[in-house]
């Protein structure tokens, strides 16, 4: 870009090395000093780069934080280490160079085969304006043999009205789904919004990324424009301003649907108050095994109240297995295995539960009935054969099934013992 060669990468967790700490800039100053380098974490919270991209972008001892965002600094110099938090991460993306048109596709291609082979045939992602042209550039049908929804940003509705955007369009093979804003970070990155301080640091209670009047003021305009809403909330302190964004603005209590992706911690008393509406819970039980390290050593005892399945559903919202990391090796048969396993604190499942969480979408409207996840007249002929019939094993074993077939719109588009001609 502009000359300079940057060196991009993706998926490190500092949780993966064993360290509290994140990695400095030095780290990777060792071993590349003369390029620019841009690296996002696993959850796509997190950016570290080398004291050459912090050159490049203009990073300098008295930049100040971007609102939503942390320029992590040495406690004793001053000086930028490297890492860049939630909005701070922007800094960088208008120096990364785009990827061609071709190559973009035939990533799209090699991600959808994945999805095919653990029986996903549709997917929805949170998409910045730039991330949206990108795909809006391929005009052409792909035959992806997938479903795609955009979801998009709350800094991007001014461009959906200009170009007559709403929920349920589709744009370039692509379905538009909901207008989206993050309240808050990750626990990984120790960005989520605590009510209480986290246990390694009686300082830090996470990062709000987005004020609470900016998140009202988008659920009245969602409502006033026909749009779905989506709010990503981790902690508590971001569930629980979720939940009175939606009390003051009566979000979903008419024909769309109010969507909270993560509720990874949420007290009871919150929970009583979330009004009657259209209300989904896009989560990830396997988050429940995979950080209970991470969620132990800083959370302490509030992570014994985690990932409240059970609580959710109770509360009347409807429950989507997701991944925040879907290049990171999501499992659906894993996700169902901890959801349905008894031993698991706030999950418990039933396994026709499981499933539907699985297995089904959201669909656009309340007047608009949703055609997966069901055997029915109309419905889509999406179809995954599974090695093993999951109610003859136990919750342990799901996760050792095999998707031996997976068939969309009644095609096959996946075989594990070869891929049909």
């Amino acid at each position: 870009q502009n000359g300079v060669e940057w060196i991009a990468g993706y998926g490190w967790n500092k949780s993966h090395w064993g360290w509290q700490r994140f990695p400095h800039r030095a780290d990777l100053d060792l071993v590349s000093p003369h390029h620019p380098v841009f690296l996002l974490s696993s959850d796509g919270r997190v950016a570290w780069t080398n004291s050459m991209a912090l050159e490049q972008i203009g990073i300098r001892r008295d930049t100040t934080n971007p609102p939503g965002g942390e320029i992590e600094r040495d406690s004793t110099t001053g000086a930028a280490t490297g890492i860049l938090k939630e909005s701070a991460v922007d800094l960088v993306r208008p120096f990364l160079p785009r990827p061609e048109t071709d190559v973009l596709e035939n990533a799209l291609r090699d991600i959808v085969r994945y999805y095919h082979s653990v029986g996903v045939t549709a997917a929805s992602t949170l998409a910045l304006q730039g991330e949206i042209e990108l795909l809006t550039r391929i005009d052409k049908p792909l035959g992806l043999d997938f479903d795609l929804t955009l979801h998009v940003h709350n800094h991007d509705r001014e461009l959906c009205a200009e170009r007559g955007w709403k929920t349920g369009a589709r744009v370039s093979g692509f379905s538009i789904g909901a207008l989206w804003a993050a309240v808050d970070g990750t626990l990984l990155s120790r960005t989520a919004w605590m009510l209480e301080p986290y246990v390694v640091n009686w300082d830090l209670h996470g990062i709000q990324i987005t004020p609470g009047e900016e998140l009202e003021d988008l659920a009245r305009w969602c409502l006033a424009s026909g749009w779905d809403v989506l709010f990503h909330a981790s902690g508590d302190a971001a569930c629980r301003t979720v939940i009175e964004t939606l009390q003051k603005t009566g979000f979903g209590c008419g024909m769309h649907t109010a969507l909270i992706a993560g509720g990874d911690l949420v007290s009871e008393e919150d929970l009583q108050g979330i009004p009657k509406c259209r209300l989904g819970l896009c989560c990830n039980p396997i988050k429940k095994v995979t950080e209970s390290d991470a969620g132990k050593t800083y959370w302490g005892n509030r992570w014994n109240r985690a990932h409240p399945l059970n609580a959710w559903k109770q509360a009347g919202a409807a429950l989507r297995f997701s991944s925040m990391e879907p290049l990171g090796g999501w499992s659906p048969l894993k996700a169902l295995q901890v959801a349905t396993d008894p031993a698991q604190k706030g999950m418990g499942l039933t396994l026709v539960e499981g499933l539907e969480a699985l297995c089904s979408r959201f669909s656009h409207t309340a007047a608009e009935p949703c055609k997966k996840g069901l055997l029915a007249d109309g419905a889509s002929a999406d179809l995954v054969v599974l090695s093993g019939d999951p109610a003859r094993v136990s919750s342990q074993d799901i996760s050792a099934l095999q998707v031996d077939m997976t068939f969309y719109e009644g095609n096959m588009v996946f075989n594990r013992e070869g891929q049909p001609s």
